[in-house]
């Protein structure tokens, strides 16, 4: 049993000597504008602490030993024609724009007792919302416009690596089983239609693999997890619990460049209760793809990997997902 030395983009480290690390992809967590709780929209705010479709390439991997510090910006759009409960006020016609930036601090580290790399990391968001609605029995279409600290995540995970798997040359099997937690630190204000954060703790363990075989550049790449919702206090909504995976394919080249498809697929397996779920026991499902591209090389001697990628939402049911862009980078010092 061998520990990985490769990027957590999945590209392989070609740069002799490089320190080609980071983990922007496995931890690419929400702290997104929410909405309260709707006739149709299951999860408060119809949303998850989890930004679906977030894995890319090399889900499975960790990068070498050391510290490693990433960079996420994620640029989407949804609206929906669902009418909302907030407060006293029933919401109509919601159009919102969401841009997160946020930054991802990593350090790993080899544990020899147990042939693994450890990793952990923060996931710190800061989100801008760009927002408007209209509120039922108003004359006017109101907006709402913002820029807050999200919801903080945290991720300790263990990485190995088996080479040779199946007996088959080149074909190299990385495998990471790992916990993921987000604590309410957003702005959240109970009597706002949007706000950067949930005001609810995520925990979701996770198993992440990333299949690779040297000879043809193929890799199979998938993040599976479940993730448990704690009871919002304020609104005494308790999300229920959701089952989904990100999952990536595609060619690494020699010179870098690695290019393929990417998405996830979603359900929610528990019903929405507590207090405050007064319009019913839902459940949301969604899935959706798009295609990835993804560049590792060095500038000014500083190895350096770049991804963007888009998603379309396929289907989704009582959820608020819509078409997202991603922005991936990771530098090492």
């Amino acid at each position: 049993m061998t520990r990985s030395n490769q990027s957590s983009f999945g590209g392989p480290n070609r740069l002799k000597g490089s320190r080609l690390g980071g983990h922007i992809c496995a931890i690419a967590l929400a702290a997104v504008a929410a909405v309260s709780s709707s006739q149709s929209i299951a999860v408060e705010g119809g949303g998850s602490n989890w930004i679906m479709g977030a894995t890319g390439f090399g889900a499975g991997m960790v990068p070498e030993e050391g510290f490693h510090f990433g960079q996420l910006y994620w640029l989407t759009e949804f609206s929906s024609d669902q009418d909302f409960t907030q407060g006293t006020n029933r919401v109509q016609d919601l159009d919102v724009d969401i841009f997160l930036a946020a930054g991802i601090p990593t350090y790993t580290h080899d544990i020899e007792p147990l042939g693994a790399r450890l990793k952990a990391l923060a996931f710190v968001p800061f989100v801008w919302i760009d927002g408007t609605f209209t509120v039922a029995n108003a004359p006017n279409e109101s907006e709402h416009k913002d820029a807050q600290l999200g919801d903080i995540g945290f991720e300790v995970a263990l990485g190995w690596q088996e080479k040779d798997i199946f007996g088959i040359q080149g074909l190299q099997f990385d495998y990471t089983p790992g916990l993921l937690v987000v604590a309410p630190t957003g702005h959240y204000e109970q009597q706002e239609v949007l706000n950067a954060g949930r005001h609810r703790w995520l925990i979701q363990p996770h198993f992440s693999y990333t299949l690779f075989h040297e000879g043809t550049g193929l890799e199979v790449s998938q993040r599976i997890m479940y993730g448990f919702n704690t009871t919002n206090g304020r609104t005494n909504y308790r999300s229920g619990q959701e089952f989904h995976f990100d999952w990536a394919v595609g060619h690494r080249f020699d010179f870098g460049m690695t290019l393929g498809m990417f998405g996830f697929w979603y359900r929610q397996t528990t019903a929405d209760g507590g207090r405050g779920a007064t319009v019913g026991d839902l459940k949301g499902k969604s899935w959706g793809f798009g295609p990835a591209i993804q560049y590792s090389s060095e500038v000014f001697g500083v190895p350096v990997t770049g991804a963007v990628r888009y998603q379309k939402v396929m289907q989704h049911r009582n959820r608020l997902d819509d078409d997202s862009f991603f922005f991936q980078l990771v530098v090492n010092f």
